[in-house]
């Protein structure tokens, strides 16, 4: 079999309807996000997929919410990546 899908399981805190997009940093264990879009109709789900794709220089369909979805606390999963890339480390 060849090597392993790369994956990366990722924890997030949302703060929707911000003034700006934008990774906060790290609160606890998950990483915090502020997101202009309001939480309704997935908007908000949609704005963090776009900016953790732009972040991690990866497709936003490289990106799935795991769980969370109507929740500020989020878990994702990221194909493609193994780790986190330096500027994002805690």
């Amino acid at each position: 079999m060849a090597g392993a899908a790369k994956k990366l399981r990722l924890d997030c805190v949302i703060v929707p309807k911000s003034s700006e997009d934008r990774i906060v940093g790290w609160l606890a264990d998950a990483l915090k996000i502020k997101l202009k879009a309001a939480p309704t109709d997935g908007k908000a789900n949609a704005a963090l997929l776009k900016l953790l794709a732009k972040e991690l220089n990866l497709k936003p369909a490289a990106i799935a919410i795991a769980s969370g979805h109507t929740s500020r606390r989020k878990t994702l999963v990221c194909e493609g990546i193994e780790r986190l890339p330096a500027h994002l480390v805690q």
